[in-house]
């Protein structure tokens, strides 16, 4: 009798929840035309599919003979279209993960489900598009769990697209709800906080965490790093593209900066404007001062080219069989190096970021200055 009671207020909840669901041709009538609009063809053959994942319902187009997505179309639950048309998804051709398209998602039980909440979100890269099916399951069959909170905050957090209403809504939700953890009111608190700020105030708050995770970084990899911090750096020598010769001993009593990139390292060409501006425009007619730009590329033929694409005007000293590098470091790049007067490293950093940059640029000004 306790089952069927069950059952019965299973089918009621699942009733309530999709009562109110617009009509499906309608959706999918909406979205074929939405694609119109935006020039976005179909093939002739393909299949409709209408989702429904907690607060959002989706419609997907498959081409018919395969499983692949070819758009996908977000609704809130009263049939109104979200601008966002998932084209990336037309482009790479993602498929649904396994699990959703069997159907053997809404096979599990609730705690294997909730299980597999706990075990999505606790990867360090999870899978995004999966944990969303994951929570919007779990939201949708236990809406009166208790734990229900925790797994919205998940869903907010990898929906494909960012309301701004629904998620202001859920940070009040959860701050008066009593059974909401106070670690999860905390953490919701701060994103509140971050929903608050200005485009400049969430610029500057995103440089600062892009440069303490750069640091952090920087200090994990320290022990592939050579030339340590206190030590004698290295003495090296090479030549420029033009055939200059460049030797550390030659710069003897001189603060020097060297830097180690490779053209085909996207943060290491991020950095070369600023080591162009703020470090080579800044210090060329200093006496005191020399920067030392090294490349580990193989190929160096094509350095010459980059360094005109780039309007760099400082020389680049090739070292393709990193017999330079080598004695600084084992792996990793862009890598910077500080030597001061008295020859020691003074900074040795390995990463980029735009205030962590910053402070290099400052560090190199304080060893001036001495």
């Amino acid at each position: 009798m306790k089952t069927v009671i069950v059952l019965f207020y299973a089918l009621v909840a699942s009733f309530l929840l999709h009562a109110e669901e617009p009509n499906r041709d309608r959706l999918i009538a909406d979205a074929r035309q939405a694609l119109l609009d935006k020039q976005i063809s179909l093939p002739g053959d393909v299949r409709a599919e209408v989702h429904r994942q907690y607060k959002y319902i989706f419609v997907e187009f498959h081409d018919a003979n395969e499983p692949a997505i070819l758009a996908r179309l977000y609704f809130d639950t009263q049939g109104n279209r979200y601008p966002l048309i998932d084209e990336a998804i037309t482009n790479q051709r993602e498929s649904v993960p396994p699990i959703v398209q069997t159907g053997d998602l809404s096979k599990l039980s609730k705690e294997t489900l909730w299980d597999k909440v706990q075990d999505l979100a606790s990867k360090e890269v999870p899978d995004n598009f999966l944990l969303f099916h994951v929570t919007s399951e779990f939201l949708m069959r236990y809406p009166d769990d208790p734990r229900r909170w925790e797994a919205e905050y998940h869903w907010f957090q990898y929906t494909p697209f960012m309301d701004e209403v629904l998620l202001k809504r859920f940070f009040s939700e959860i701050e008066a709800a009593p059974d909401a953890s106070a670690g999860l009111k905390k953490t919701v608190a701060e994103w509140a906080v971050v929903f608050s700020m200005t485009p400049e105030q969430h610029a500057a708050m995103q440089s600062k965490m892009e440069a303490e995770r750069v640091k952090k970084r920087s200090e994990e990899l320290a022990p592939t790093t050579r030339a340590k911090v206190g030590e004698n750096a290295p003495d090296f020598a090479g030549e420029t593209l033009s055939g200059e010769k460049v030797s550390l001993s030659g710069e003897k009593g001189k603060v020097v900066l060297v830097n180690f990139f490779a053209t085909w390292c996207w943060p290491c060409v991020k950095e070369m404007p600023h080591l162009e501006k703020e470090v080579f425009q800044k210090y060329k007619d200093r006496k005191d001062f020399k920067l030392i730009v090294i490349s580990v590329d193989q190929e160096v033929a094509e350095l010459e080219k980059f360094r005109k694409e780039k309007g760099l005007s400082f020389v680049i000293v090739p070292d393709p069989k990193q017999e330079i590098y080598g004695r600084y470091a084992e792996s990793y790049i862009p890598r910077n190096f500080i030597i001061g007067k008295d020859g020691k490293v003074k900074l040795a950093s390995i990463g980029y970021a735009e205030s962590y940059f910053s402070e290099i640029v400052q560090m190199i000004q304080s060893e001036l200055e001495k």
